[in-house]
């Protein structure tokens, strides 16, 4: 992440958006928990959480299923399985007021922004309509925003946004980079979306 500012942003937007979901944290961990991490911990996950009762083995194209359950018993069918814990994950309280952060880089030559709202795990009812809304709005040529900022006004050069599937509150994000200073952009999405 130190070297992609776009990693970086995702990185900080989702430490920001939760306060004790495990969400806001990197999937492999930070940086200190890997330097931290010992052999034993490493080996020990590795046996949990790698085993036949916690995999997914998906096979297309065109074979022939008995020589390919052969296969899948000779390779897999030693493995034993093993004792997962119980996932606990706590709740994320309801966030009361916007939170934001700024980073400063001199290694990009344009701004660049992240939005995010906390939206509805997948499935739900509401996941449709958001992403409906991110394809209006947002991403491609046809898109009304990107459509505006991008091709008529060109004030931005790239513009998107995404929900992704979780099974737990996701966050609703659309990144912008942009031609000018942040302060413009808030009035910008306001005015676009009246």
């Amino acid at each position: 992440m130190d070297n992609d500012v776009d990693g970086t942003l995702n990185e900080k937007i989702t430490d920001l958006a939760y306060d004790v979901h495990s969400y806001g944290q990197p999937t492999i961990g930070w940086t200190e928990d890997i330097k931290n991490l010992k052999l034993e911990e490493m080996i020990e996950f590795y046996n949990t959480y790698y085993a036949p009762n916690n995999a997914t083995l998906v096979i297309v194209g065109n074979f022939d299923k008995k020589q390919t359950m052969k296969w899948i018993d000779q390779y897999y069918g030693g493995m034993s399985s093993s004792q997962i814990p119980p996932l606990s994950v706590p709740q994320e309280p309801s966030q009361q007021k916007p939170k934001t952060v700024t980073i400063r880089r001199t290694d990009i030559d344009v701004e660049k922004g992240m939005y995010a709202f906390h939206a509805t795990p997948y499935p739900h009812p509401d996941t449709p309509p958001l992403e409906l809304l991110a394809e209006i709005l947002f991403n491609g040529e046809g898109a009304r925003l990107y459509k505006q900022m991008i091709i008529d006004e060109e004030i931005a050069t790239s513009l998107g946004a995404y929900l992704p599937h979780f099974e737990d509150a996701a966050l609703f994000e659309i990144s912008v980079s942009i031609k000018f200073l942040f302060s413009n952009l808030a009035s910008i999405f306001l005015n676009s979306l009246l």
